[in-house]
Protein backbone atom coordinates (compact mmCIF):
# COMPACT_ATOMS: atom_id res chain seq x y z
CA UNK A 1 0.00 0.00 0.00
CA UNK A 2 1.45 3.45 -0.79
CA UNK A 3 -0.53 6.01 0.50
CA UNK A 4 -0.28 8.28 -2.32
CA UNK A 5 -0.21 12.03 -0.83
CA UNK A 6 -0.99 11.23 2.58
CA UNK A 7 1.15 13.56 3.83
CA UNK A 8 -1.79 16.20 2.26
CA UNK A 9 -4.28 14.62 3.59
CA UNK A 10 -4.10 14.56 7.23
CA UNK A 11 -6.87 17.11 8.71
CA UNK A 12 -5.60 19.23 11.51
CA UNK A 13 -8.43 19.38 13.67
CA UNK A 14 -7.73 15.48 13.52
CA UNK A 15 -3.73 15.61 14.35
CA UNK A 16 -4.80 17.78 17.28
CA UNK A 17 -7.13 15.16 18.91
CA UNK A 18 -4.69 12.00 18.18
CA UNK A 19 -2.06 14.30 20.39
CA UNK A 20 -3.85 14.95 23.17
CA UNK A 21 -5.18 11.49 23.05
CA UNK A 22 -1.15 9.80 23.38
CA UNK A 23 -1.25 12.24 26.39
CA UNK A 24 0.58 15.63 25.25
CA UNK A 25 -0.35 18.44 26.92
CA UNK A 26 -2.94 21.20 25.93
CA UNK A 27 -0.53 23.85 25.09
CA UNK A 28 1.82 21.38 23.06
CA UNK A 29 -0.85 20.38 21.45
CA UNK A 30 -2.06 24.20 20.48
CA UNK A 31 1.35 24.66 19.35
CA UNK A 32 1.40 21.86 16.68
CA UNK A 33 -2.03 23.01 15.69
CA UNK A 34 -0.52 26.71 15.61
CA UNK A 35 2.37 24.66 13.64
CA UNK A 36 0.24 23.19 10.79
CA UNK A 37 -2.51 25.77 10.23
CA UNK A 38 -2.66 29.18 9.01
CA UNK A 39 0.28 28.23 6.33
CA UNK A 40 0.27 29.39 2.55
CA UNK A 41 2.17 28.29 -0.53
CA UNK A 42 2.58 29.12 -4.07
CA UNK A 43 4.36 27.54 -7.31
CA UNK A 44 6.86 28.95 -8.75
CA UNK A 45 7.94 28.13 -12.05
CA UNK A 46 10.85 30.01 -13.58
CA UNK A 47 9.70 33.68 -12.70
CA UNK A 48 6.37 33.04 -12.49
CA UNK A 49 4.66 32.89 -9.09
CA UNK A 50 1.02 31.66 -8.27
CA UNK A 51 -0.99 33.71 -6.38
CA UNK A 52 -0.70 32.05 -2.55
CA UNK A 53 -3.23 29.09 -1.28
CA UNK A 54 -3.53 28.84 2.12
CA UNK A 55 -3.06 24.91 3.20
CA UNK A 56 -6.75 23.52 5.21
CA UNK A 57 -5.15 19.85 5.62
CA UNK A 58 -1.80 17.96 5.59
CA UNK A 59 1.85 18.37 7.15
CA UNK A 60 4.55 19.37 5.49
CA UNK A 61 7.09 17.21 3.83
CA UNK A 62 10.49 19.59 3.84
CA UNK A 63 10.14 19.83 7.85
CA UNK A 64 11.67 17.38 10.72
CA UNK A 65 8.21 17.23 12.50
CA UNK A 66 5.75 16.75 9.00
CA UNK A 67 7.09 12.64 9.27
CA UNK A 68 7.09 12.00 12.93
CA UNK A 69 3.47 13.89 12.97
CA UNK A 70 1.90 11.39 10.03
CA UNK A 71 3.98 8.38 12.23
CA UNK A 72 2.45 9.11 15.28
CA UNK A 73 -1.12 10.22 13.23
CA UNK A 74 -1.05 6.57 11.38
CA UNK A 75 0.41 4.71 14.21
CA UNK A 76 -2.79 2.86 15.22
CA UNK A 77 -3.23 1.01 11.95
CA UNK A 78 -1.00 -1.51 13.79
CA UNK A 79 -3.82 -2.22 16.26
CA UNK A 80 -6.14 -3.01 13.70
CA UNK A 81 -4.05 -5.91 11.22
CA UNK A 82 -4.58 -9.00 13.19
CA UNK A 83 -4.03 -11.73 10.35
CA UNK A 84 -1.20 -10.17 8.39
CA UNK A 85 1.74 -8.40 9.41
CA UNK A 86 2.48 -5.02 8.08
CA UNK A 87 5.77 -3.29 7.74
CA UNK A 88 6.10 0.41 7.58
CA UNK A 89 7.84 3.15 6.47
CA UNK A 90 6.47 6.44 6.53
CA UNK A 91 3.91 6.84 3.88
CA UNK A 92 4.97 3.65 2.74
CA UNK A 93 3.40 -0.29 3.73
CA UNK A 94 3.33 -3.32 3.07
CA UNK A 95 1.10 -6.29 4.60
CA UNK A 96 1.65 -9.52 4.05
CA UNK A 97 0.02 -13.41 5.07
CA UNK A 98 1.79 -16.64 5.83
CA UNK A 99 -0.25 -19.85 5.45
CA UNK A 100 1.12 -23.71 5.30
CA UNK A 101 -1.65 -24.17 2.94
CA UNK A 102 -1.66 -22.39 -0.63
CA UNK A 103 -5.44 -22.57 -0.76
CA UNK A 104 -6.82 -20.27 1.86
Amino acid sequence: MDLLKAFDCLPHNLIALKLKAYGLSDNCVSRVHTYLTNRKLRVKIGKVHSSWTETIKGVSLGSILGPLIFNIFINDIFYFIEKSTLNNYADDNTLSFNHPDICV
